[in-house]
């Protein structure tokens, strides 16, 4: 498995960021859904659920790039109040995308937009801008965006069955043993593994970690 690496990033989780569908460590029943859209070249409004650090925001980029498509990136959590719908969004959306095709827009941490004007504006926006824009929401807590944004979404549960944790949690594994090699740092497996057991499936909390002991002690051991 292929992995590109940003080399204008200092911190790992951004770094080593997945940039296609292939790079992404999923479970089959996420990632095939996400291949559909793909091959059907074109991805319909979305609410991606789950916990913190299981790749919601990864995926949708990573489409997204595979696709060619234009997009913008805002983290509804710090910057998701009703003026950077009014503006940025709404600049961003009307506007025709200069690569052809339609554009998106993620609002990452999207339960964290204002449930009394936020949302409703976006539920238009949704719809006056279908042909030209669509929308790509995360979320840790899916309840509290409201019914008529939810209606409005497909919604893909990033859960991870108890069938899939050996194969995802080797192949977690197997990726940050190839960061740590291109990162220089020396390792003890045994260390590693127990972390990875510890935090899985949380990918950017255990790559931030490991990233913040490595710089006080230079190496990863128990």
């Amino acid at each position: 498995m292929s992995l590109t690496v940003n080399e204008k990033e200092f911190v790992w989780p951004e770094k080593y960021r997945p940039q296609t569908l292939n790079e992404c460590i999923l479970p089959n029943s996420v990632k095939d859904y996400f291949q559909g859209f793909i091959d059907a070249k074109n991805i319909p409004n979305l609410i991606l659920h789950g916990g913190p650090g299981t790749g919601k925001t990864t995926v949708a980029i990573a489409a997204l790039n595979d696709l060619g498509c234009q997009f913008l990136k805002i983290n509804a959590s710090t910057n998701g109040n009703i003026e950077t719908l009014r503006t940025e969004i709404h600049q961003f959306a009307m506007t025709v995308s200069f690569r052809g095709g339609r554009k998106y827009v993620i609002l990452d941490e999207a339960d964290f937009l204002n449930a009394a004007s936020t949302q409703p504006g976006l539920r238009a926006f949704m719809e006056d801008f279908s042909s030209n824009c669509g929308f790509i929401l995360t979320a840790n807590y899916p309840d509290k965006l409201i019914p008529a944004l939810r209606s409005r979404c497909t919604e893909i549960h990033f859960d991870i069955k108890k069938k899939d944790l050996s194969t995802l949690g080797s192949l977690y594994y197997n990726r940050i043993v190839e960061i740590l090699k291109l990162e220089e740092i020396e390792f003890e497996k045994a260390a590693l593994a127990g972390f990875i057991k510890k935090k899985f499936p949380d990918f950017r909390n255990i790559l931030g970690e490991l990233q913040s002991y490595v710089l006080k002690t230079g190496k990863i051991d128990t």
